[in-house]
């Protein structure tokens, strides 16, 4: 079922927000889990004994994934002089890390593909921004000196707006109420989606990152994108992600409503000691990529 089929519910009238969000929550279940093979790749991220064996044994599980895996491996993008033909080969020939990064991309391209059009954003415009978030996020982790935090934020990154494909359509049944809070208020995008609903899409994307037994840093990662925590225990993660997030508004990913208004917190750029030369290498690192679909051999 897409998301978008499932995000259409006949709902009561004026809901209490707690009420709307446990309704939410409890259509979670229509939408496909991520795969088993998935959520135990999720689970090794951080994990810095990983051998090749743990991860082919995880993906070759999963039939359909494997076929994928070696699709993308023999694609046009790596140009490798032969033919992969086992998960094995793709791991050693393109490391562990580049393999893990797509398999949870293919696991995730389904429902951040879609269309969200409460956020204004069409099909295609969220993967792209979440997409270029993951870029970004594994770049400034690089550029900062941070690199055993590269592969947890590339995959924050990656999921940390999955909240807007989940809450798209309630946000489209109050778009006009939150617009004019905006221009009338001078909110944020966020703030009067917050006001409105009594909720946004990043603690919608938490709660449902909860539920499927994600790993703590990515579930903090994308409560707190919009505002790193000082509370949380993960603040290097979140301060990543969320300046990532602000660089790839920037570069004009996956803008949509609101994209613009991504500003990097001072309290992140404090943590982090992001100074402008680091966003823009960054940037620069963007601009080298080109297509990020096919940097990812995902097209």
């Amino acid at each position: 079922m897409s998301v978008e089929l499932w995000a259409q519910p006949a709902m009561m009238s004026d809901p209490a927000p707690e009420q709307m969000m446990e309704h939410i929550l409890k259509r979670v279940g229509d939408i496909p889990p991520l795969p088993v093979v998935a959520t135990k790749i999720l689970s090794m991220v951080n994990d810095p004994d990983l051998e090749v064996d743990d991860l082919v044994s995880v993906i070759q599980k999963d039939q359909g994934l494997t076929a994928k895996i070696l699709r993308v491996s023999n694609s046009a993008f790596f140009g490798l002089c032969r033919t992969i033909t086992t998960v094995k080969e793709a791991v050693v020939t393109l490391g562990l890390n580049n393999i893990r990064n797509q398999v949870i991309a293919l696991c995730a391209r389904s429902m951040l593909e879609t269309r969200a059009e409460g956020y204004a954003l069409e099909a295609g415009g969220l993967w792209e921004h979440s997409l270029g978030t993951a870029f970004c996020a594994e770049r400034l982790s690089s550029t900062l000196g941070l690199k055993g935090t590269a592969d947890q934020v590339f995959v924050g990154g990656l999921l940390h707006d999955i909240g807007k494909s989940i809450l798209s359509y309630y946000v489209a049944t109050r778009f006009q109420p939150i617009l004019r809070l905006v221009d009338g208020e001078g909110l944020t995008f966020v703030e009067a989606e917050t006001q409105e609903l009594g909720f946004d899409h990043a603690e919608i994307g938490a709660r449902v990152a909860l539920r499927w037994n994600l790993p703590e840093a990515l579930v903090d990662m994308i409560a707190h994108h919009h505002g790193p925590s000082r509370e949380s225990k993960n603040r290097t993660q979140v301060c990543i992600v969320h300046v990532a997030d602000a660089i790839a508004s920037m570069l004009g990913l996956g803008l949509g409503v609101g994209g613009l208004e991504n500003r990097i917190d001072d309290e992140a750029i404090a943590h982090l000691g992001v100074d402008d030369q680091v966003v823009q290498d960054v940037m620069v690192h963007m601009s080298s990529i080109g297509d990020l679909r096919a940097h990812i051999g995902i097209n």
